[in-house]
C-alpha cells in the first residue's frame, strides 16, 4: 500500500510540474504577443500625427486623389482608436 502510495504522488508531481511549466509558456507568450501589438498600434498612432504634422496646412487634404488617400488612412486609424482607445505615449 506504501508504494502505491508514493508512485501515486510522484506521479502527481510530475504533472502539476508539467502544467505550471506549459502556463508559464504560455503566460510569456501572450505578454510577448501584447507587447508586439502594443508596439504596433503604437507605430500607427505615431505614423497618423506625423501624417497631421506633415498636412499642419491642409495641403493634402486639399488635393483630390491624396486627399482622398489622406481621408482613408486617417479613417482608419480613427476606428483602430475607436476599437482599442487612445495610446498613452509614455
Amino acid at each position: 500500500m506504501e508504494y502505491v502510495l508514493i508512485i501515486v504522488s510522484v506521479v502527481l508531481l510530475f504533472v502539476i510540474w508539467n502544467l505550471l511549466r506549459k502556463i508559464e509558456k504560455i503566460t510569456d507568450e501572450s505578454e510577448q504577443m501584447y507587447d508586439f501589438i502594443t508596439e504596433i498600434y503604437s507605430d500607427l498612432h505615431n505614423t497618423f500625427t506625423e501624417l497631421k504634422q506633415a498636412d499642419a496646412k491642409g495641403g493634402f487634404e486639399a488635393d483630390d486623389e491624396i486627399g482622398s488617400i489622406f481621408k482613408m488612412i486617417k479613417a482608419s486609424i480613427s476606428k483602430l482608436e475607436d476599437k482599442y482607445g487612445p495610446v498613452n505615449n509614455e
